[in-house]
């Protein structure tokens, strides 16, 4: 999966929770285990990335965070709630 990084900084310009959003860590600990392995994750992130059944799943995870938050950033930016 690609790193979209106008992306990420447009979550981190208008998203007014972007730094308090538990979705935004765990995106970053799936992204760094599939480009880095499991050496660049902490020892306690390693089980819960275990608990996945597949890259895909993985993948999907980090899609459906995308969305989410793609759809909360442009509430938040129409309605002027940043």
């Amino acid at each position: 999966m690609n790193y979209n990084r106008e992306l990420w900084d447009s979550f981190e310009q208008y998203h007014p929770k972007y730094y308090c959003d538990d979705r935004v860590l765990e995106y970053d600990i799936l992204y760094r285990y599939l480009d880095e392995g499991e050496e660049a994750l902490n020892k306690e992130d390693v089980p819960w990335i275990k608990s996945f059944s597949s890259l895909e799943e993985i993948t999907c995870r980090m899609q459906s965070i995308e969305q989410q938050l793609y759809e909360e950033m442009i509430y938040y930016k129409s309605s002027g709630n940043n």
